[in-house]
Parts: C-alpha cells; structure tokens; sequence
C-alpha cells in the first residue's frame, strides 16, 4: 500500500551539528557530527544508545527525561559530567555547553555562564518516544495524563505553573483531610482547586482539539487506514457543576483523606473507528498511535513556540510492525525535522537514502557511513 504524504507541511529546522559527551551514564568519551535530518545509531543492548538520546534531551533541557539530578546520570566511577552541542543556523552557531564539576553545576551558551538550564530550551525543541512513553500512554490513566500535561508544557509555561499550583493544593487539602479535617480550611483550598482546575481541563481541551486536527492529517495520509482520535473527559465543566460534586464528595473525602474531585482526575483515553483502543485495540494499534501523538507534537510545538525541533526515537522497530514502520518512516523522511533513531537491527538503513549512519559499542560512537 502506498501513503500520500505530500499534503503535509512540517517546520523545518536548525540542527544540532556537533554532539560531545563525557562521564554520561556508559559513555565515558564520544563525539560525533550529526547529519542536518535522519540520523541512525546502530548498536546492541545495554551499548550506550538510549543514554546518547538522553544526553541530548539533557543539553536542550538541563534536565533528563528521566530524573532531575544531575549525579543519577553522570558515570558511577566518574566526579564530572560534561555535555557540549553545536548548533547550526542559517544566521548564527550557537555552541551550549553543561558542566557538572565536583559537584558543582555550570551552563554555558557560547562561553558566558547562564543562571537557569531553563535557558537552554531557547536553542531548540526536542520530542522524544521512547519506551517511556509508550508504556505511560498504555497503562493506567494518571501516567497518561500527566504525558500529555508534559508536552503541554513543553510550549505553554502557564499551564505548567497552573498544574504546579494545583499539585501544592491537593497535597495542602490531603494534609487537612487527614489532620483537622477543617470544613473552613477545605473550602478555602477548594475554591483554589476550582479555579485552577477549570483553567487546566480548558487548556488541556483546546490542545486536545488541535492535537486531534494534526492526528486526523496524519492518519489521512494512510488511506484513512489508521483512523485515530483522542477523548477527553473532565469533572471540570463548571464552577457550580464543581461545587456540587465537591459537596457530595465531601464525606466520602474526609473517609479516604484524600482529594477526589479537580482537574487531577481528569482522563483521556484513545479511539480508533470507534473502537476503545486501550481495551480492544492491537498493541500495534496502540504503538501506531503512540507515533502519531508524536509527530503531531513536533507540528504543534514547533509552530507555538517558533522554534527548530529535535525527534529522538528509541528503538522504533521494536514498536512497529513492517507495515506500520513503513508508514512511520515516511512521514519521519517528510518532516524534514532532524531526528535521531536508535536500533538494534541493521535493516533500519534499507529504509533511508540520504542519511548518516553511525555504531556504537561500550559507551563509543563512531561514524559508519
């Protein structure tokens, strides 16, 4: 079967050109020269592929995907950290640099000392799908929520602010549900939950809505094969409709000593045809979804923030069937976006044309072709 893929118009980008890395988990010592659009790094398990991705999601975010302390991701037999990138755009290079030194933190974009790795994010974007995401999206729903807040976050700073007042809330309301149980202390907090909780499900709908838009272009360009939607469902309707469940949750709340009505019981789940996909559909179904919120991030993302995006994708063959890879791969080739893809199997290349090919052993990347 073959895709149209020429109706969709994607951001091109600036790339990141040069990649050093020193003491990053397994990787002692490599540096390497990316390609401006697919890059493929080919190697066995445990070689040091998904800490290479996660070393470039720590230099455009100051963070990794996976904890914020910086000692977690250095080498275990190492004092120092140290991650450098050279990107290249059509005006300037901008080359960012982040130290971690005895201990001590230091970031740095074309030499001078910056105070928040926050910063960083003004070089670029990047989008990862990992196996991380794909066992969030999968399993229950509080994970899957709080993956989709993430990539809302990634480019509305409001909305990241809001969900981080709304947190420190519910934890002052479980603390008085356990304690006092004061009815006046509760309704004070509870008009905070209110308020922020309908700011959130609002936010989280409108992108819901233009995530939809993106995913139904995407899903047109397989011959409405893959013909996925994603539902929302809120306790947030109203202030009055949140104060009448507040009030008849209020027993029951005090007994559990714990929060149960606001924008943190919010669900999503996936449709396709129809179709409950969490509880009737394939896992290739799922995965094949799993993608699409992807791309559709780099789309929506990339336009928001106006900024060039970055896709890193972990071991993408071992998500996908032939089929569904081939259509994954061409709408990757279309994006024009750079990327980085991992692999275990040698026959990814067969797929691409024109791109950089690289191995990687015991913590060592060197350029194949």
């Amino acid at each position: 079967m073959g895709y149209n893929t020429s109706s969709l118009k994607l951001v091109t980008n600036m790339p990141l050109n040069n990649l050093k890395i020193i003491n990053f988990r397994n990787i002692l010592s490599t540096e390497l020269a990316l390609n401006n659009e697919i890059n493929i790094i080919l190697g066995s398990n445990g070689q040091g592929k998904t800490s290479l991705l996660e070393s470039i999601y720590f230099l455009i975010n100051g963070k990794s995907d996976k904890t914020n302390d910086w000692n977690e991701i250095k080498n275990i037999n190492q004092s120092n950290l140290y991650v450098e990138g050279t990107f290249n755009g059509s005006n300037e290079i901008n080359k960012c640099s982040i130290f971690l030194e005895n201990g001590k933190k230091k970031v740095q974009i074309n030499s001078k000392k910056i105070k928040k790795a926050e910063e960083l994010k003004k070089l670029g974007n990047v989008v990862l799908f990992n196996k991380n995401f794909i066992d969030s999206i999968e399993g229950a729903n509080k994970p899957r929520r709080e993956s989709f807040d993430k990539i809302i976050s990634n480019y509305n700073q409001k909305f990241k602010e809001q969900l981080r007042e709304l947190k420190e809330c519910l934890s002052r309301k479980s603390h008085i549900l356990r304690t006092s149980k004061d009815d006046k202390l509760i309704k004070f907090i509870d008009e905070k939950i209110i308020q922020l909780s309908l700011l959130i499900s609002k936010k989280r709908a409108n992108w819901l809505k233009n995530h939809i838009k993106v995913i139904n272009k995407l899903s047109a360009t397989s011959s409405g094969e893959y013909k996925y939607s994603l539902k929302y469902e809120t306790n947030c309707n109203s202030k009055d409709v949140m104060i009448n469940k507040l009030n008849l949750a209020k027993n029951k709340e005090k007994l559990l000593c714990k929060p149960l009505i606001g924008a943190h019981k919010d669900t999503f789940t996936f449709v396709n045809n129809g179709k409950d996909l969490l509880k009737l559909g394939s896992e290739g179904e799922k995965k094949t979804l799993g993608v699409l919120i992807k791309i559709a991030e780099i789309v929506i993302s990339s336009k928001i923030l106006n900024k060039d995006t970055i896709f890193l994708i972990d071991e993408i063959m071992s998500y996908l069937d032939k089929k569904r890879l081939k259509f994954f791969l061409q709408l990757l080739k279309r994006s024009k976006v750079q990327s980085i893809v991992t692999s275990n199997d040698k026959s990814i290349v067969q797929n691409f044309t024109n791109c950089s090919i690289f191995g990687i052993k015991n913590g060592v990347c060197k350029k194949i072709s």
